[in-house]
């Protein structure tokens, strides 16, 4: 489901998320769109919450790297890429 406004979207995977909270696919959404609101340090925080539940979900993972890496920690993300995604 897409909505052309993020905030709205947002707004309604967090509620969402509050009657479901280990819910990886809504967990996943939000972190996306807080990614797209450029939200880095909220990404982050749900995704470890996320990699608590799963700690090996490729997308999370991913999105992990991404927001580091826009957060500007490239090291941390590349650590992440290699080790997740098996590059050495």
């Amino acid at each position: 489901m897409m909505d052309s406004d993020p905030q709205a979207q947002l707004q309604r995977y967090l509620n969402y998320l509050q009657t479901d909270p280990e819910n990886l696919k809504l967990i996943e959404a939000v972190t996306e769109t807080h990614m797209r609101l450029n939200r880095n340090q909220d990404t982050l925080t749900l995704i470890e919450r996320g990699l608590q539940i799963a700690p090996h979900n490729c997308n999370l993972l991913f999105t992990q790297a991404s927001a580091l890496m826009a957060d500007g920690r490239p090291g941390l993300a590349i650590s992440i890429f290699t080790t997740a995604f098996g590059r050495q």
